[in-house]
């Protein structure tokens, strides 16, 4: 709201107030005119004996306390518009001052919600729906300047064991610590995001040579070697990641994603540090679809079944 849109508010909210204060101002004056009346018709009958207009205007002239009670109206009159001005101004600035105070805290309150729906919760990293967009905006870039960006997908390997091990509290401290020390190697042009659970993604813009991607690896497999201190734990942590370039492994934003997806998945069955996409790499992704399909149907049919074999040391 602008400052003169504010100073209009400020205007009719005082004329509001003044008003109403003006109006108990005009019943001061009212009461004081019948008290006068009145007194002045009592004087008259108890010094004169009677109630004429006469009597009336001789008791006004002789009688000095009835000139202070002539005087009420005015006074009422005068303190009615002081003080309704003085308090409509004071009401007017302080409602003005409540109404900007609540706009400023509706106005944050807007700002954090779009914050939250775009921030992982834990890591306040850009989330899935964020890096997304980062990176739709990066190939929209990349294509009208002629240039390269690419993308890496991560996940911590065995992730699970440690949340299972020392729970799921230290679990999220571990991934707090890791965001922290992959935060440390990207640069300010670059995006790094949760995904979700123990998956990360980083956007690398503005690089001059797919291979720059292999370095950031390295970089990544480097900083997670030094062991996390959780609980008194040394825990080690390390993560299969997978790579994409624009545009030679895809032309949007989705199958950037996807295809990324697919060299980090097969990078983790296979064991690598790191893989980037090929299109070989598709039948992998074809065999975990079915593989999740079948395993879904298996759980559904009942055709799951547990066998427990102890291990026993004959000695």
């Amino acid at each position: 709201m602008t400052h003169e849109s504010n100073a209009q508010n400020l205007t009719s909210n005082v004329n509001l107030l003044k008003s109403r204060v003006t109006r108990y101002a005009v019943y001061g004056v009212v009461i004081s005119i019948v008290t006068i009346l009145v007194a002045t018709a009592l004087s008259a009958y108890f010094f004169l004996g009677e109630i004429t207009l006469n009597s009336f205007m001789k008791a006004q002239k002789e009688n000095g306390v009835l000139w202070i009670l002539d005087a009420m109206p005015f006074i009422f009159a005068i303190w009615g518009q002081q003080v309704g001005t003085v308090m409509a101004y004071e009401a007017g600035a302080m409602v003005m001052d409540q109404t900007q105070e609540l706009r400023a805290k509706a106005a944050a309150l807007e700002i954090k919600a779009i914050h939250d729906a775009n921030h992982d919760a834990l890591t306040d990293l850009p989330n899935r729906i964020l890096f997304r967009d980062r990176v739709e905006q990066a190939v929209h870039n990349a294509k009208r300047e002629g240039r390269i960006c690419a993308v890496l997908l991560l996940d911590l390997d065995r992730f699970k064991e440690i949340n299972d091990t020392i729970g799921h509290t230290n679990g999220d401290r571990v991934i707090k610590q890791v965001a922290m020390r992959l935060e440390a190697l990207i640069r300010e042009s670059d995006t790094l995001s949760r995904m979700g659970g123990d998956e990360f993604a980083i956007l690398l813009q503005n690089i001059t040579d797919a291979k720059d991607i292999e370095l950031v690896a390295e970089k990544i497999h480097r900083t997670l070697e030094t062991p996390f201190s959780i609980e008194g734990l040394l825990l080690d942590v390390q993560a299969s990641i997978g790579g994409v370039v624009f545009p030679e492994h895809g032309g949007d934003v989705d199958t950037l994603i996807q295809r990324a997806d697919v060299a980090m998945y097969v990078s983790k069955q296979k064991g690598h540090d790191f893989i980037v996409y090929s299109p070989e790499l598709d039948e992998y992704s074809e065999h975990r679809l079915t593989l999740m399909g079948e395993l879904r149907r298996s759980i559904d049919s009942g055709d799951l079944v547990l066998w427990y074999q102890p291990k026993i040391d004959a000695k």
